[in-house]
Protein backbone atom coordinates (compact mmCIF):
# COMPACT_ATOMS: atom_id res chain seq x y z
CA UNK A 1 0.00 0.00 0.00
CA UNK A 2 2.84 2.38 0.83
CA UNK A 3 4.48 1.64 -2.51
CA UNK A 4 1.24 2.37 -4.36
CA UNK A 5 0.98 5.65 -2.47
CA UNK A 6 4.56 6.61 -3.31
CA UNK A 7 3.97 5.75 -6.98
CA UNK A 8 0.76 7.78 -7.00
CA UNK A 9 2.43 10.87 -5.56
CA UNK A 10 5.47 10.63 -7.86
CA UNK A 11 3.29 9.79 -10.89
CA UNK A 12 5.43 6.78 -11.79
CA UNK A 13 4.97 3.05 -12.07
CA UNK A 14 5.39 1.05 -8.86
CA UNK A 15 8.48 -0.53 -10.42
CA UNK A 16 10.04 2.95 -10.65
CA UNK A 17 9.33 4.07 -7.08
CA UNK A 18 12.58 5.15 -5.43
CA UNK A 19 13.14 3.31 -2.19
CA UNK A 20 14.10 6.57 -0.43
CA UNK A 21 10.78 8.10 -1.51
CA UNK A 22 8.83 5.10 -0.22
CA UNK A 23 10.73 5.33 3.06
CA UNK A 24 9.42 8.85 3.62
CA UNK A 25 5.95 7.36 4.05
CA UNK A 26 7.15 5.09 6.86
CA UNK A 27 6.86 7.71 9.59
CA UNK A 28 6.90 6.17 13.06
CA UNK A 29 3.36 5.72 14.36
CA UNK A 30 1.79 6.43 10.97
CA UNK A 31 -1.27 4.38 10.10
CA UNK A 32 -2.57 4.39 6.51
CA UNK A 33 -6.15 5.47 5.99
CA UNK A 34 -8.79 3.78 3.87
CA UNK A 35 -8.64 6.80 1.58
CA UNK A 36 -5.01 6.14 0.55
CA UNK A 37 -4.63 5.83 -3.25
CA UNK A 38 -4.90 2.24 -4.36
CA UNK A 39 -5.81 0.53 -7.62
CA UNK A 40 -9.47 -0.50 -7.64
CA UNK A 41 -8.57 -4.20 -7.73
CA UNK A 42 -6.64 -3.87 -4.46
CA UNK A 43 -9.37 -2.27 -2.36
CA UNK A 44 -10.94 -4.62 0.15
CA UNK A 45 -8.00 -7.06 -0.10
CA UNK A 46 -5.11 -7.84 2.21
CA UNK A 47 -3.02 -5.32 0.27
CA UNK A 48 -4.99 -2.49 1.83
CA UNK A 49 -4.97 -3.93 5.35
CA UNK A 50 -2.14 -1.93 6.93
CA UNK A 51 -1.42 -0.79 10.46
CA UNK A 52 1.16 1.36 12.22
CA UNK A 53 3.08 -1.80 13.09
CA UNK A 54 3.12 -2.98 9.48
CA UNK A 55 4.29 0.47 8.33
CA UNK A 56 7.21 0.23 10.75
CA UNK A 57 8.13 -3.23 9.44
CA UNK A 58 8.05 -1.98 5.87
CA UNK A 59 10.36 0.86 6.88
CA UNK A 60 12.84 -1.59 8.35
CA UNK A 61 12.79 -3.65 5.16
CA UNK A 62 13.35 -0.59 2.98
CA UNK A 63 16.28 0.58 5.12
CA UNK A 64 17.87 -2.87 4.87
CA UNK A 65 17.64 -2.79 1.09
CA UNK A 66 18.98 0.75 0.87
CA UNK A 67 22.11 -0.24 2.80
CA UNK A 68 22.56 -3.77 1.42
CA UNK A 69 25.92 -4.84 0.04
CA UNK A 70 25.75 -5.64 -3.67
CA UNK A 71 28.01 -7.85 -5.83
CA UNK A 72 28.70 -5.00 -8.24
CA UNK A 73 28.76 -1.30 -7.37
CA UNK A 74 25.75 0.53 -8.76
CA UNK A 75 26.56 3.16 -11.39
CA UNK A 76 26.77 6.67 -10.01
CA UNK A 77 23.55 8.62 -10.45
CA UNK A 78 21.35 5.56 -11.03
CA UNK A 79 18.37 5.76 -8.64
CA UNK A 80 17.65 2.70 -6.54
CA UNK A 81 14.08 1.89 -7.47
CA UNK A 82 11.86 -0.94 -6.31
CA UNK A 83 12.09 -2.80 -9.62
CA UNK A 84 15.85 -2.28 -9.91
CA UNK A 85 16.35 -3.74 -6.44
CA UNK A 86 14.08 -6.74 -7.13
CA UNK A 87 15.97 -7.53 -10.34
CA UNK A 88 19.26 -7.04 -8.51
CA UNK A 89 18.24 -9.56 -5.84
CA UNK A 90 17.04 -12.11 -8.39
CA UNK A 91 20.37 -11.95 -10.22
CA UNK A 92 22.56 -12.00 -7.11
CA UNK A 93 24.41 -15.34 -6.76
CA UNK A 94 23.40 -17.47 -3.78
CA UNK A 95 19.97 -15.85 -3.56
CA UNK A 96 18.00 -18.54 -1.76
CA UNK A 97 14.97 -18.35 -4.10
CA UNK A 98 16.93 -18.80 -7.32
CA UNK A 99 20.68 -19.24 -7.64
CA UNK A 100 21.52 -18.98 -11.33
CA UNK A 101 25.20 -20.06 -10.97
CA UNK A 102 23.92 -23.33 -9.48
CA UNK A 103 21.67 -23.81 -12.51
CA UNK A 104 24.62 -23.18 -14.83
CA UNK A 105 26.76 -25.67 -12.90
CA UNK A 106 24.01 -28.27 -13.19
CA UNK A 107 23.91 -27.84 -16.98
CA UNK A 108 27.69 -28.19 -17.25
CA UNK A 109 27.61 -31.31 -15.07
CA UNK A 110 24.91 -32.77 -17.30
CA UNK A 111 27.15 -32.25 -20.34
CA UNK A 112 30.13 -33.78 -18.54
CA UNK A 113 28.13 -36.82 -17.48
CA UNK A 114 26.76 -37.29 -21.01
CA UNK A 115 30.30 -37.16 -22.43
CA UNK A 116 31.49 -39.70 -19.86
CA UNK A 117 28.62 -42.09 -20.59
CA UNK A 118 29.19 -41.84 -24.33
CA UNK A 119 32.95 -42.43 -24.03
CA UNK A 120 32.34 -45.42 -21.72
CA UNK A 121 29.85 -46.89 -24.19
CA UNK A 122 27.08 -46.82 -21.58
CA UNK A 123 25.17 -44.35 -23.72
CA UNK A 124 25.00 -44.83 -27.47
CA UNK A 125 23.27 -41.79 -28.98
CA UNK A 126 20.49 -42.70 -31.40
CA UNK A 127 20.08 -41.18 -34.84
CA UNK A 128 17.22 -39.13 -33.42
CA UNK A 129 19.45 -37.75 -30.67
CA UNK A 130 22.25 -36.87 -33.10
CA UNK A 131 19.77 -35.22 -35.44
CA UNK A 132 18.28 -33.22 -32.57
CA UNK A 133 21.75 -32.19 -31.42
CA UNK A 134 22.64 -30.95 -34.91
CA UNK A 135 19.35 -29.07 -35.32
CA UNK A 136 19.43 -27.35 -31.93
CA UNK A 137 23.16 -26.68 -32.09
CA UNK A 138 22.86 -24.73 -35.35
CA UNK A 139 20.55 -22.17 -33.74
CA UNK A 140 22.13 -22.04 -30.30
CA UNK A 141 25.17 -19.83 -30.74
CA UNK A 142 24.23 -16.38 -29.38
CA UNK A 143 25.04 -13.35 -31.54
CA UNK A 144 28.04 -11.24 -30.60
CA UNK A 145 27.62 -8.58 -27.92
CA UNK A 146 29.58 -6.00 -29.90
CA UNK A 147 28.85 -4.35 -33.20
CA UNK A 148 30.26 -6.12 -36.24
CA UNK A 149 30.19 -5.38 -39.95
CA UNK A 150 28.35 -2.12 -39.33
CA UNK A 151 25.52 -3.79 -37.39
CA UNK A 152 24.64 -2.46 -33.92
CA UNK A 153 25.16 -4.73 -30.94
CA UNK A 154 21.92 -6.37 -29.80
CA UNK A 155 20.12 -4.67 -26.94
CA UNK A 156 19.57 -6.46 -23.64
CA UNK A 157 15.87 -7.14 -24.41
CA UNK A 158 16.94 -8.74 -27.71
CA UNK A 159 19.54 -10.88 -25.97
CA UNK A 160 17.12 -11.89 -23.21
CA UNK A 161 14.37 -12.69 -25.73
CA UNK A 162 16.73 -14.99 -27.61
CA UNK A 163 17.64 -16.84 -24.42
CA UNK A 164 14.02 -17.18 -23.30
CA UNK A 165 13.09 -18.50 -26.75
CA UNK A 166 16.03 -20.88 -26.51
CA UNK A 167 14.62 -22.20 -23.22
CA UNK A 168 11.35 -23.06 -24.94
CA UNK A 169 13.10 -24.73 -27.88
CA UNK A 170 15.29 -26.82 -25.59
CA UNK A 171 12.32 -27.93 -23.50
CA UNK A 172 10.43 -29.05 -26.60
CA UNK A 173 13.49 -30.89 -27.91
CA UNK A 174 13.94 -32.67 -24.57
CA UNK A 175 10.32 -33.82 -24.56
CA UNK A 176 10.73 -35.39 -28.00
CA UNK A 177 13.75 -37.54 -27.10
CA UNK A 178 13.59 -41.15 -25.93
CA UNK A 179 14.13 -41.84 -22.24
CA UNK A 180 16.68 -44.15 -20.67
CA UNK A 181 16.02 -47.75 -19.68
CA UNK A 182 14.55 -47.00 -16.21
CA UNK A 183 12.09 -44.61 -17.85
CA UNK A 184 13.73 -41.31 -16.96
CA UNK A 185 15.14 -38.72 -19.37
CA UNK A 186 18.21 -39.77 -21.32
CA UNK A 187 21.59 -38.01 -21.09
CA UNK A 188 20.88 -35.58 -23.94
CA UNK A 189 17.42 -34.77 -22.63
CA UNK A 190 18.98 -33.99 -19.25
CA UNK A 191 21.37 -31.56 -20.93
CA UNK A 192 18.48 -29.90 -22.77
CA UNK A 193 16.38 -29.63 -19.60
CA UNK A 194 19.21 -28.17 -17.50
CA UNK A 195 20.19 -25.66 -20.20
CA UNK A 196 16.55 -24.67 -20.65
CA UNK A 197 16.23 -23.98 -16.93
CA UNK A 198 19.31 -21.75 -16.99
CA UNK A 199 17.90 -19.70 -19.87
CA UNK A 200 14.37 -19.54 -18.45
CA UNK A 201 15.63 -17.80 -15.31
CA UNK A 202 15.76 -14.57 -17.34
CA UNK A 203 12.07 -14.72 -18.25
CA UNK A 204 10.72 -12.63 -15.34
CA UNK A 205 13.30 -9.88 -15.89
CA UNK A 206 12.62 -9.82 -19.63
CA UNK A 207 8.87 -9.48 -19.09
CA UNK A 208 9.38 -6.65 -16.60
CA UNK A 209 11.77 -4.73 -18.85
CA UNK A 210 9.48 -5.20 -21.86
CA UNK A 211 6.53 -3.82 -19.84
CA UNK A 212 8.55 -0.84 -18.60
CA UNK A 213 9.74 0.00 -22.11
CA UNK A 214 6.19 -0.27 -23.47
CA UNK A 215 4.94 2.03 -20.70
CA UNK A 216 7.23 4.89 -21.75
CA UNK A 217 5.15 7.70 -23.28
CA UNK A 218 7.72 7.99 -26.03
CA UNK A 219 10.78 5.98 -27.02
CA UNK A 220 13.76 7.06 -24.87
CA UNK A 221 16.25 9.16 -26.79
CA UNK A 222 19.16 7.20 -25.30
CA UNK A 223 18.25 3.50 -24.98
CA UNK A 224 21.66 2.70 -23.48
CA UNK A 225 21.13 5.12 -20.60
CA UNK A 226 17.59 3.78 -20.12
CA UNK A 227 18.94 0.24 -19.84
CA UNK A 228 21.60 1.39 -17.39
CA UNK A 229 18.98 2.77 -15.04
CA UNK A 230 16.81 -0.36 -15.20
CA UNK A 231 19.29 -3.24 -15.51
CA UNK A 232 21.53 -4.03 -12.51
CA UNK A 233 25.10 -5.05 -13.20
CA UNK A 234 24.54 -8.51 -11.72
CA UNK A 235 21.67 -9.09 -14.17
CA UNK A 236 23.97 -8.19 -17.07
CA UNK A 237 26.53 -10.62 -15.64
CA UNK A 238 23.88 -13.35 -15.47
CA UNK A 239 22.96 -12.66 -19.09
CA UNK A 240 26.58 -12.81 -20.26
CA UNK A 241 27.23 -16.02 -18.33
CA UNK A 242 24.07 -17.60 -19.75
CA UNK A 243 25.22 -16.74 -23.27
CA UNK A 244 28.61 -18.29 -22.49
CA UNK A 245 26.84 -21.42 -21.24
CA UNK A 246 24.89 -21.64 -24.49
CA UNK A 247 28.14 -21.44 -26.43
CA UNK A 248 29.42 -24.38 -24.42
CA UNK A 249 26.19 -26.29 -25.10
CA UNK A 250 26.54 -25.52 -28.82
CA UNK A 251 30.06 -27.02 -28.84
CA UNK A 252 28.83 -30.08 -26.94
CA UNK A 253 26.03 -30.61 -29.46
CA UNK A 254 28.34 -30.14 -32.43
CA UNK A 255 30.74 -32.79 -31.09
CA UNK A 256 27.83 -35.13 -30.40
CA UNK A 257 26.33 -34.67 -33.84
CA UNK A 258 29.66 -35.32 -35.56
CA UNK A 259 30.85 -38.23 -33.42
Amino acid sequence: MLLWRAAHEAVVLVDEVRLVDALRHCVEGAEPRDTEPLPDAARGTALGACSAASVARVGNVLRAHLTADVPRPRPAGVPLTLGYRVREMRATPDWELGDWPAAHALARRAMGRADDLREQGTWRPTDQERSSAARIGRDLEPPGRTAAFGCPAPSWPERAARLVDTAAALSVAASELPGDAPGGPGPLARVFDAAADACARLRADKEEIDALWAAEPREPADPASWELSHLPGVLLEQTEETEDLMRAVAVFLWVLACS
